[in-house]
């Protein structure tokens, strides 16, 4: 090969081999500080009779995309997890609709609501919310 085809042949060997490079770079991550926001949907009692179905509807959102909506019910006077759900999204919201019913071994307990919400970015928030059940 003469020079002129080796400096041409080298060119388009750069060019493709810079175009492989840049179209296998990753995606340049976001810069998110923003904290993703909780709304409670349906509002939850203070107090609630035995055998009460108790709905806990909220939706999570971020301005970017979520990671990860955790969902925790739990009987305080006596430890018991009542409910416990995660769930894994990439969703920029996601909506989580569940309920108990407040069986109980006693006459009354206090129970709480708590909810962790992760974003792509590692942003964490959490709401905790109470509430007693009285026979």
């Amino acid at each position: 090969m003469n020079s002129t085809k080796k400096i041409y042949y080298s060119a388009i060997m750069f060019i493709i081999s810079i175009f492989i490079v840049t179209s296998c770079a990753k995606e340049k991550p976001v810069n998110d500080t923003t904290d993703p926001v909780i709304t409670y949907l349906t509002t939850l009692e203070s107090l609630y009779g035995t055998s009460q179905k108790v709905v806990i509807d909220f939706k999570a959102n971020d301005e970017t995309k979520l990671k990860s909506v955790e969902l925790t019910v739990m009987n305080t006077t006596i430890d018991s997890i009542y409910l416990h759900r995660m769930d894994i999204t990439d969703a920029k919201e996601f909506f989580v609709k569940d309920s108990i019913v407040t069986n109980l071994t006693t006459t009354m307990a206090n129970f709480t609501v708590a909810v962790e919400v992760i974003d792509s970015a590692g942003n964490i928030v959490s709401s905790s919310k109470g509430f007693h059940v009285m026979d």
